[in-house]
């Protein structure tokens, strides 16, 4: 009987040794099974954080697109009108330029005119000149003539 008590003592404190130890496995296995739904969700927070990371970063990819397209439709606006403002800008100046030219060739011409009839005027007042000048000296010649006849007549 004896043998059979410590024999029944070491089965009891063999049992609940294995009774803690089972039930500390227990325990642990609830808490490594929290921690596997634990990281499940981490996981699964991440993938979604992912999913939304790459849908933004598509979001941005999509938006500096439409961006720089519209930088690029406002740039070719701004050289086209630049262009326009510059051509119209040329356009003037070139007319100014002609207006000018015009203004000078009528003033050109205006002086050339007054220039020819001055010197018409000049020729004119030339040949009175060479007129009445002719015959001063051809009537200058005539006295001269008539005193030397008339020296000739009085030494003959």
């Amino acid at each position: 009987m004896k043998q059979v008590d410590t024999w029944i003592q070491k089965v009891k404190e063999h049992y609940e040794k294995l009774y803690v130890e089972n039930h500390e496995l227990r325990e642990k296995l609830a808490r490594t099974e929290e921690s596997v739904v634990h990281y499940r969700d981490l996981e699964d927070a991440l993938q979604r954080t992912l999913v939304m990371a790459q849908k933004s970063a598509e979001d941005m990819r999509g938006n500096a697109e439409r961006e720089s397209k519209i930088m690029l439709e406002q740039a070719e606006l701004a050289a086209r009108t630049v262009k326009q403002k510059a051509e119209e800008e040329s356009e003037r100046m070139l007319s100014e330029a002609a207006r000018k030219a015009e203004e000078m060739i009528q003033l050109a011409d205006e002086r050339v005119g007054a220039i020819l009839e001055e010197y018409r005027r000049l020729e004119k007042q030339a040949n009175v000149f060479k007129i009445k000048f002719k015959a001063l000296l051809e009537a200058q010649l005539a006295m001269v003539e008539g005193k030397l006849e008339a020296a000739e007549e009085e030494s003959a």
